[in-house]
């Protein structure tokens, strides 16, 4: 790679793979080559996304070779990783990786504290149904038929950490 821009960390660049694996190429390179129009998305791609996937659909790898270092020269981007007909290109801007998210993780969700509900159990026959009063704590919930019982934890995704 002869990009003149300054290099990227290697930690960077790994973090960057791992983030790109689940993409799926946004520009396609066809058999007329890279041509302006290809580069004019390639750079709209960049700057909504900074890292991307590219595909080339050239035969010769060498050919592949040089139309990644003409992408990565002309605009100024990254090139991650190259395996086969597909590239992963990033250019810096104001993406948020992984380690700049972990402030995300030390908020807690603030926990309810004890309350009083009022439960009437129903029950069969005609005699009236007692209203008691019970103390349901954070972890807790009240059923249909008037039991508490604690909380079922659901499991929350990495995505949907990160996007709180």
């Amino acid at each position: 790679m002869s990009n003149k821009t300054a290099s990227i960390s290697k930690i960077l660049k790994i973090e960057l793979r791992a983030n790109a694996h689940h993409l799926k190429p946004v520009v396609m390179v066809g058999q007329d080559g890279i041509t302006e129009g290809v580069f004019k998305e390639i750079d709209i791609n960049l700057q909504s996304h900074n890292l991307i996937k590219i595909r080339i659909l050239a035969e010769d790898s060498k050919q592949n070779k040089e139309i990644a270092e003409l992408i990565c020269e002309k605009l100024k981007c990254h090139l991650i990783q190259s395996i086969g007909k597909l590239l992963i290109v990033y250019r810096e801007g104001e993406v948020v990786l992984e380690h700049q998210k972990i402030e995300n993780l030390s908020k807690k969700i603030p926990m309810a504290g004890p309350k009083e509900v009022r439960v009437r159990k129903v029950t069969r026959g005609e005699r009236r149904n007692p209203l008691k009063t019970v103390t349901v704590l954070g972890n807790q919930r009240v059923t249909a038929g008037g039991l508490v019982k604690r909380k079922k934890v659901r499991q929350v995704s990495k995505k949907k950490q990160f996007s709180q």
